[in-house]
């Protein structure tokens, strides 16, 4: 993702985009940062500050905020080239169709190298972009991307860094700080069958019989729950149903974690091609058209969504597809 920006951005004339373009995907990205769900570690920076963008800035620019942005600023071949990337590395890191759709994935992969060079010469063929082709076998032999991606051991680095006292056996001693660490976690394993691991309460709205949430946080995901802030309000349910949260709720007596919500009616693909959008997780909607109010448990929850507003109501949906 990051050879290709720089292509668009301080390649050969006949591969810039137009500076007008550039300022539009820029201030595009901008607008963005109140949509971010708080899942994620950075908000989108502008494109004159592409050579400090970290690597979650660039995975973030291509499973998400990439498909919005380059729409309208983009030649319709160089469009559909970046598409043939965005839909096959979703498809890889998604753990619910990385083994479905592999053939799949394999396919536009192969297209994407092969376009590679029609568009952007022969000779910007590296090692990294012939490597792509086998990322579909590597999906098959252990799961999605997530599974063997360098980004969790990235973030902790940090942590490391931070628990070293002296310079004298840094091995040594990040060796003795991660065993002393996993020894605290296991004497305080619990059985423990709260789901929560963060909540707020709005004391406005509680009473005897029951409690009402700002904003939760879910164990067994990470996924921050909202019903105030609207980045963090949009979910598919286990029937695929897309709802906007309205209220998060429990009963006192029996602690059942209960969520109000409205459904998204008008429902559509954002593109259909290579294949409609909707197959990896991206709905081109209208937050006009919902269901009446009804109630869910927070179990039924499946995917959390980044969503993007547009002007008349309509905004896109995109599934979170990477580990949070």
């Amino acid at each position: 993702m990051k050879r290709l920006l720089e292509f668009w951005i301080k390649g050969k004339k006949h591969l810039r985009i137009l500076e007008e373009k550039k300022d539009s995907i820029s201030l595009s990205l901008f607008n963005l940062r109140k949509s971010v769900p708080s899942e994620f570690a950075r908000l989108p920076r502008s494109l004159d500050d592409i050579e400090f963008w970290k690597a979650t800035e660039f995975r973030e620019f291509l499973l998400y905020t990439g498909v919005v942005v380059l729409k309208s600023n983009l030649s319709k071949e160089k469009y559909y080239h970046f598409l043939l990337l965005f839909v096959s590395i979703r498809i890889l890191c998604s753990n619910e169709v990385c083994n479905k759709y592999n053939n799949l994935a394999s396919k536009l992969i192969r297209e994407f190298v092969e376009n590679y060079s029609t568009i952007y010469r022969p000779q910007f063929i590296n090692y990294n972009v012939h490597s792509l082709i086998h990322l579909s076998f590597f999906v098959r032999l252990y799961g999605p991307l997530d599974n063997f991606s360098a980004f969790k051991y990235e973030n902790y680095l940090q942590t490391l860094k931070k628990s070293m006292k002296c310079c004298k056996y840094p091995l040594s001693e990040i060796k003795n700080k991660i065993i002393a660490l996993e020894c605290e976690e296991l004497k305080t394993i619990t059985p423990n069958k709260c789901i929560l691991k963060y909540f707020k309460i709005d004391e406005n709205l509680s009473n005897f019989e029951l409690t009402f949430y700002h904003q939760i946080t879910l164990k067994s995901n990470n996924y921050v729950v909202c019903c105030k802030n609207i980045k963090n309000q949009f979910f598919i349910l286990e029937n695929d149903d897309i709802v906007i949260i309205k209220k998060i709720y429990k009963n006192n007596r029996d602690d059942v974690i209960k969520l109000s919500v409205v459904k998204l009616l008008s429902i559509s693909d954002l593109f259909k091609l290579p294949v409609p959008s909707k197959l990896v997780g991206v709905f081109f909607v209208n937050t006009h058209n919902v269901s009446d109010l009804y109630e869910i448990i927070v179990n039924n929850i499946k995917f959390k969504c980044f969503f993007v507003q547009f002007p008349n109501n309509e905004g896109v949906i995109i599934s979170l597809c990477h580990n949070v």
